[in-house]
């Protein structure tokens, strides 16, 4: 292609002869030239690409905030937000749906497979069955639903007799998910070039609120991750207060 374009001036330059014009006509098109080539090794390095426009474009979890509740014989938690259908950790970001987690602990081992539930959020009441989750000895549904900060939540669960009420949390932190994902993007802008392949950003991101179940449910940390389909990833945690990232780490 280069070859053809100078072969191009050499003949023009035959024709019209070492004049001013010609050399102010060279001059143009090399420049014009230039500014093509660079533009052309931005695009398909990805350098001309949003990294964290992209980032934000493939989130397939992103949660919103969460609600929680204590008693003596139990521990709840209420987390909404917008995930991914269906659910994989394989790189690429599918269409998104509501969810709304409740998550109930037990401080005695409970035998039955299922409870039965009510929710009432603000004037729509949902009711449901908790099914047991074989792994952690919780019960766990979704109600496929955001529920608001400023809701009103109470929580009835069959045999245990008094309604809880389950107070937003989230809302109370310093940094709420629109800030946990400003700092998880700028802190990997450089790094997640790595997913840039054929102009396209290949995986996949998450921002989850995570906890350790058996503690007090005192301390919560925002945690961000990149997967990619190569299965790299990159990772973040960060403090629901300070904005500090207080781990990272690259696969």
């Amino acid at each position: 292609m280069l070859n053809k374009f100078f072969n191009l001036f050499e003949n023009f330059q035959r024709i019209s002869g070492q004049t001013d014009a010609y050399i102010f006509i060279m001059k143009i098109f090399k420049l014009l030239f230039v500014i093509v080539a660079v533009s052309a090794m931005f695009l398909l390095t990805g350098c001309g690409y949003d990294i964290k426009y992209e980032m934000l474009n493939s989130m397939s979890d992103v949660r919103y905030n969460l609600f929680e509740a204590k008693t003596e014989s139990m521990k709840v938690t209420l987390m909404c937000g917008m995930r991914e259908e269906p659910y994989e950790y394989n790189g690429v970001s599918n269409q998104k749906c509501e969810f709304g987690v409740i998550t109930v602990y037990f401080t005695e081992l409970q035998e039955v497979d299922e409870i039965e539930f009510t929710l009432q959020a603000g004037d729509i009441e949902y009711t449901s069955a908790l099914e047991r989750n074989p792994f952690h000895h919780n019960y766990m549904t979704d109600i496929e639903a955001l529920i608001d900060d400023e809701a009103n939540v109470y929580l009835t669960i069959d045999g245990i007799g008094s309604e809880m009420i389950l107070v937003c949390v989230s809302k109370n932190w310093g940094v709420q998910y629109q800030n946990a994902l400003e700092i998880a993007t700028e802190h990997f802008e450089i790094d997640a070039k790595q997913f840039f392949n054929n102009r396209k950003f290949n995986a996949e991101c998450y921002l989850k609120i995570i906890y350790d179940e058996n503690s007090d449910l005192e301390t919560y940390l925002w945690y961000f991750g990149i997967v990619g389909t190569d299965n790299n990833r990159l990772s973040l945690v960060i403090d629901v207060n300070s904005g500090q990232i207080l781990a990272s780490s690259i696969e």
